[in-house]
């Protein structure tokens, strides 16, 4: 029985400059990649369009950086009203 591998920080797949992503994890087994994960700090109000863009690109970042059938995206929100991110 092979037991799936996690890699974190891995590099994988490409960013929108054509550089090597780096995964904050990736579960492996067997050679194939079964999911990879990306988070992001959201620091400061959803309404400021920099922390949209940031949440929006770390989103749309993770589909390139494998073909898996199962993705997370993890927030931090270490903001006052926490339901603006989820409602983004």
């Amino acid at each position: 029985m092979t037991i799936a591998q996690p890699a974190d920080q891995s590099k994988g797949g490409w960013t929108a400059n054509g550089n090597p992503g780096e995964r904050d994890l990736a579960v492996h087994k067997d050679g194939i990649t079964l999911t990879v994960m990306g988070a992001v700090v959201c620091g400061r109000p959803i309404r400021q369009e920099s922390m949209q863009k940031q949440l929006t690109s770390h989103f749309q970042n993770l589909f390139a950086y494998d073909h898996c059938l199962v993705f997370f995206h993890l927030t931090y929100a270490y903001i006052k009203d926490v339901e603006e991110v989820i409602e983004y």
